[in-house]
């Protein structure tokens, strides 16, 4: 996935909150995926308009992250476990 790349929900996942987890509902598996709170924002950003550098960025805002940290990889194996989990489709930007 690269950094351009713009990941967006899949129609028929469902997010409820649980105690202090999100939780998604993937009608089309039938299969339950915890997030953590990291998680649980990257999932909101995959709008189709963010991308995967917006979502560092904006993570390192919210969790006041110092620049020195990684995260870029964080990120990116987030997403691709939100896309190998058929939750996300990822579009790439020109």
């Amino acid at each position: 996935m690269q950094t351009s790349s713009k990941p967006r929900q899949i129609e028929g996942v469902v997010r409820q909150e649980l105690e202090s987890e999100a939780v998604l509902y993937h009608a089309a598996t039938g299969k339950i995926h915890i997030l953590n709170k990291t998680a649980e924002c990257l999932w909101e950003l995959c709008d189709g308009n963010h991308s995967l550098s917006d979502m560092e960025a904006d993570l390192r805002a919210r969790f006041q992250i110092p620049d020195e940290a990684p995260v870029a990889n964080d990120v990116a194996e987030t997403l691709e476990q939100f896309a190998t989990n058929g939750l996300v489709s990822v579009e790439d930007s020109d």
